[in-house]
């Protein structure tokens, strides 16, 4: 999968959204697309945006529309729903975003058109990308957690081997040092005795 194929240590949610993007823009031209996601206290939050319009148009249309209720809806029914901007100069496009048993986030396209009814076609792209993000989407956070648990256990075993080489550095330098001492005990020991014997010698 090409998707998958190009996911790495360094791919970021941003970069997945972006690829997202670009393989829609390929079929129709979206203005705007905008990605939120859930966070733990279940809100949304808006992490990427590219087109035309800026992210204070984008939260003032979206307040809006989550008052008509049209983002709860695209929640509630998991399908494209489309809906008139304030100004009629085109339409909010909402899909949520989600993998098999979990709300991730909303995609949020502002097109010219209303492309559910005139491109089912692209209706029927729109979901088929989204579902293929949304299963994305939690394996590039596993795989992004998981390589920093690698880096993380690199970073012990290396620890650990430098701590072991220090121990033998010392141990080495310990034995050295009991050589060193049993060879001056010996010297010691030998030069009185030799003196001893020499005495003894010359007694008898």
């Amino acid at each position: 999968d090409y998707y998958l194929s190009s996911i790495n240590e360094e791919t970021s949610e941003e970069d997945l959204f972006r690829k997202t993007c670009s393989h829609l823009n390929i079929f129709t031209d979206f203005a705007t697309i905008a990605f939120q996601s859930m966070t733990k206290e279940r809100s949304f939050r808006t992490n990427f945006y590219s087109g035309e319009h800026d992210l204070i148009y984008i939260n003032s249309e979206l307040e809006r529309q989550i008052e008509k209720r049209v983002f709860a809806q695209a929640l509630r029914e998991r399908k494209s729903i489309a809906s008139p901007l304030a100004d009629g100069s085109g339409y909010m496009i909402f899909h949520c975003l989600h993998s098999k048993n979990k709300m991730l986030g909303m995609f949020i396209g502002i097109h010219k058109e209303n492309i559910l009814e005139t491109r089912y076609a692209i209706t029927q792209l729109l979901t088929v990308l989204l579902q293929k993000t949304g299963y994305i989407l939690p394996l590039l956070h596993k795989y992004k957690r998981l390589h920093n648990e690698v880096q993380d256990l690199k970073l012990e075993v290396q620890k650990k081997s430098f701590a072991l080489n220090d121990a033998r550095k010392k141990a080495s330098f310990l034995e050295e040092a009991r050589k060193q001492l049993l060879a001056n005990v010996s010297h010691e020991f030998r030069t009185p005795l030799n003196a001893i014997i020499g005495l003894l010698d010359l007694m008898r």
